[in-house]
């Protein structure tokens, strides 16, 4: 998306410059949209500033279900990295887009049990 402006309207109908909302434009579908910069930034950094460790994280197991914001631990990939969005997938089932800090972003599954698997033959 690509800033265009921060404009406001007052309670009178008249637009002001304002520094806490900003409208962009979408590249692809040209639709305006007005965000909050807070809300930009925020989405921008990680939500703590600590470096992460380990300890801090929960380990990661397609088994298991996550939120949004969480730090996890993924063993095979020996990576940390915070759970950025959840979506679900064309067959039904979920996925966390994870924020890793060595190798990017990555999309896992989320709540995955055996019995979501059907065979035909």
């Amino acid at each position: 998306m690509a800033r265009v402006g921060a404009m406001d309207t007052t309670e009178n109908g008249q637009e002001e410059n304002t520094t806490g909302r900003v409208w962009y434009k979408c590249s692809r579908c040209h639709h305006n949209t007005l965000f909050d910069e807070a809300t930009i930034h925020a989405l921008k950094e990680p939500p703590e500033a600590k470096p992460l460790t380990k300890e801090d994280c929960i380990e990661y197991s397609p088994m298991k279900s996550f939120s949004v914001g969480e730090a996890i631990y993924h063993s095979e990939l020996d990576d940390i990295g915070w759970v950025k969005d959840k979506e679900t997938m064309s067959d039904g089932r979920s996925a966390i887009i994870v924020s890793f800090q060595k190798l990017g972003e990555r999309k896992l599954l989320d709540s995955f049990r055996a019995d979501d698997t059907t065979e035909t033959i």
